[in-house]
């Protein structure tokens, strides 16, 4: 189970940088990513 040890104790890390990445990649997607400002 070493592996969900491992992603228990990253998965706010890595949630916070999910969110980071979608928001930047709807950005990108609907063409706007020079009015990114998070």
């Amino acid at each position: 189970m070493k592996s969900l040890k491992f992603s228990l104790n990253t998965s706010l890390e890595l949630s916070a940088s999910f969110k980071e990445n979608l928001m930047i990649n709807l950005f990108l997607l609907f063409g706007e990513e020079e009015d990114v400002s998070l």
